[in-house]
């Protein structure tokens, strides 16, 4: 008798059921069959078909691996929902259900030419080092109409009881005792 299991997520309702994940449920040869092609589930056991065994099946050779992932990245349906991951990559239970070995995120990133997180990262970090050490002079602050056309700019009082050359300093009033 065949036997599924869901892989991901925690808990699923379908075909009449509450599969939960890891527990292997035994279920008819027309149910197993329907849910062979659908990535949540590992479905062993069915009669007439043999499963892949684990990573045996798997290239030692990286450009073979990169090219099969490729191509089953290109039998993948673009609006089914199962297969891609929210950030656009293939979900890699996906490949690994039409290759017939594990694949892993990291596998996929490389066989599409796509850099990991933490190298983006740090090329980003270095390129805005770069940026940094080759920035331009800033231009000079604006200056007042008064300093382009030749006059002194009048000083500013940045505080109270501080005058500027101009002013005279006022008197303090006599106190009387």
């Amino acid at each position: 008798m065949p036997t599924v299991t869901l892989i991901k997520p925690a808990r699923l309702n379908s075909k009449g059921r509450l599969w939960e994940r890891n527990v292997p449920v035994h279920v008819n040869a027309g149910t197993a069959q329907s849910l062979r092609g659908d990535p949540r589930f590992k479905v062993e056991g069915i009669p007439g078909v043999t499963e892949p065994d684990g990573n045996r099946n798997r290239p030692t050779n990286r450009v073979s691996l990169f090219n099969q992932i490729t191509n089953a990245i290109g039998k993948l349906a673009p609006d089914d929902e199962y297969a891609w991951l929210s950030d656009g990559f293939p979900n890699p239970y996906a490949i690994s259900h039409l290759v017939g070995y594990e694949v892993s995120m990291a596998d996929i990133r490389q066989a599409t030419n796509t850099p990991d997180e933490t190298a983006a990262e740090t090329a980003a970090e270095a390129e805005g080092e770069a940026k940094t050490q080759a920035r331009k002079p800033r231009p000079p602050l604006k200056t007042s109409r008064k300093a382009k056309a030749g006059q002194d700019p009048a000083p500013v009082d940045t505080a109270e009881g501080i005058t500027t050359e101009d002013e005279p300093a006022p008197e303090e009033p006599a106190v009387t005792v």
